[in-house]
């Protein structure tokens, strides 16, 4: 099956849908019905979730990242990324998001902005989500995405990571309408 028919091809992507069809295969799936699968499948909401695209510009909902692992494997799945980071680090090391090479620009919210600009100088810094995606949008160009992986916890901010996703989404979809 050609990877454009599956919806995404970044490598963590690639290398999940790799384990989870030889798992299946293992336990005895065809490879008919493995294709039939992954060519439906799609992650839930708040997974890399496409809000919206416009001005060459994509806007991506990956609340669900909410540890620095997940977001770098976010951030690596496209080449020119403005992101919106930040929120309760539960003691872990953020500050690799902010070394990225992919990463254009870097709007911090949450508890940890402080630790993120502390390594990342020419980032802006947002205290609502609102403001996070006026600020994304001021610094995106043609052909960037604009990505929410936070690699932190919601809770400083939001009631959960589906909260903090649906704030994003609908501040993206307010500002297209304006």
């Amino acid at each position: 099956m050609p990877l454009a028919d599956l919806g995404r091809s970044d490598a963590a992507f690639i290398v999940d849908l790799a384990a989870a069809a030889a798992g299946a295969m293992h336990l005895g799936a065809s490879a008919a019905a493995v294709a039939a699968v992954a060519h439906t499948y799609r992650p839930g909401r708040h997974r890399r979730q496409l809000v919206g695209s416009w001005d060459r510009v994509a806007w991506v909902d990956d609340s669900k990242a909410t540890n620095p692992h997940a977001a770098i494997a976010a951030i690596r799945a496209y080449p020119s990324v403005v992101l919106i980071a930040g929120g309760r680090a539960k003691g872990l090391d953020v500050t690799p998001l902010a070394g990225e090479t992919n990463v254009r620009a870097l709007i911090a919210i949450g508890e940890a902005a402080t630790a993120l600009l502390a390594v990342a100088p020419g980032a802006k810094v947002a205290v609502t989500m609102e403001e996070a995606v006026a600020l994304a949008d001021a610094a995106a160009r043609p052909g960037d995405t604009v990505l929410l992986a936070p690699g932190c916890a919601s809770f400083d901010m939001f009631n959960s990571y589906a909260d903090r996703g649906d704030r994003f989404a609908a501040a993206v979809l307010t500002r297209k309408e304006a």
